[in-house]
């Protein structure tokens, strides 16, 4: 199975189904759309400017108060399926505007910055207890054994 790193707390936020997009200054390649793809927290931790910034949304997106020392690092924590890869176009108000997807809602979450990718992800499958595993920049292939 492909996988794909990232840092905490935004894989378990995907895990907590509270972070529908990962987004990226890239696309996903359109063969991998319709996979089952990997979820995988990077070991880094975040910095305590990070921890002070994120604090209480996390908080209440997972929640739990000292998410930053209760999470997973350097583990598979789920998998999802990728649905679709777009494009941010504009902002329309409040809300950022994903080519012919439309209008969604910013999660607080993602950086929906005009012309960055919103990986759409749905159907996600938790690991508990996340499954330890050494990570990789970019794609890389996970195997479960």
């Amino acid at each position: 199975m492909q996988a794909i790193s990232l840092w905490q707390p935004y894989a378990s936020l995907i895990a907590a189904k509270v972070k529908p997009f990962e987004t990226r200054h890239w696309p996903a390649q359109s063969h991998r759309i319709g996979q089952r793809i990997a979820i995988h927290a990077a070991l880094r931790r975040p910095t305590q400017a990070e921890v002070a910034e994120l604090s209480d949304d996390v908080a209440e997106a997972l929640g739990f108060c000292h998410w930053h020392k209760r999470i997973p690092y350097g583990a598979v924590v789920c998998t999802a399926k990728l649905i679709g890869c777009h494009r941010v176009t504009h902002w329309n108000g409040q809300k950022p505007v994903l080519g012919k997807r439309g209008e969604i809602e910013d999660d607080g979450f993602g950086d929906y910055s005009t012309g960055r990718y919103c990986w759409e992800l749905a159907d996600v499958e938790v690991f508990d207890p996340a499954i330890p595993v050494k990570g990789a920049q970019g794609w890389w292939t996970w195997v479960n054994t």
